[in-house]
């Protein structure tokens, strides 16, 4: 017997479970299948993509901070672990991330007066190896950006990091709060 799961954003898991014969002293090879969740991406809400250009225009990149094949946005506190194993979770993943085409925005929550970094004392973005390409860091002040421009009903507790998948129209397909295991492959699941 082989059983396989994939846990969904929500807790569920999709299992298979497979039965087979062995004889004494065969070997075989044996198909491992995952089921795939094929329901329907929801929208969950919307994010204003504007406000987030303009946070990042403020670290003087000229680029905008969405393409068509849409954005992840997270809000960080690079000085705690969470971030740390987004950081460390991420480069693992770099190669289809990167294949995936869409843009990464690291926001620190600080109040600093230089905008380019989030605020930590010894965070410096070009220290982080391995992130996906089209990887931008700028400050939400005080997340006031988060909180004026995310319409999501309930809206989640802003425990960073705070991750956020949306399209190229804003619309909100994933949140995640806080630490979670496997941030990038939930990333990934989304952005295929």
């Amino acid at each position: 017997m082989l059983v396989t799961g994939n846990r969904l954003t929500d807790g569920k898991i999709l299992s298979n479970i497979s039965f087979f014969d062995f004889s004494e002293n065969e070997h075989r090879t044996v198909a491992v299948r995952i089921r795939k969740d094929v329901s329907e991406k929801k929208i969950l809400g919307n994010i204003d993509l504007k406000k987030i250009d303009s946070l990042i225009h403020l670290t003087k990149s000229s680029e905008s901070c969405v393409n068509d094949k849409g954005v992840v946005i997270i809000w960080i506190d690079p000085e705690k672990e969470p971030t740390k194993h987004i950081f460390n979770d991420l480069p693992q993943l770099k190669s289809e991330l990167d294949a995936w085409g869409g843009k990464f925005i690291f926001l620190g929550r600080g109040t600093d007066r230089d905008l380019s970094i989030p605020d930590a004392k010894s965070f410096i973005p070009d220290n982080i190896k391995g992130l996906p390409i089209n990887t931008f860091f700028s400050n939400d002040n005080l997340m006031a950006v988060l909180k004026s421009s995310i319409k999501i009903n309930p809206l989640p507790d802003l425990i960073l990091p705070f991750v956020v998948i949306a399209d190229k129209d804003g619309n909100i397909l994933f949140t995640s709060t806080g630490y979670r295991i496997g941030i990038g492959e939930e990333i990934l699941k989304f952005t295929r």
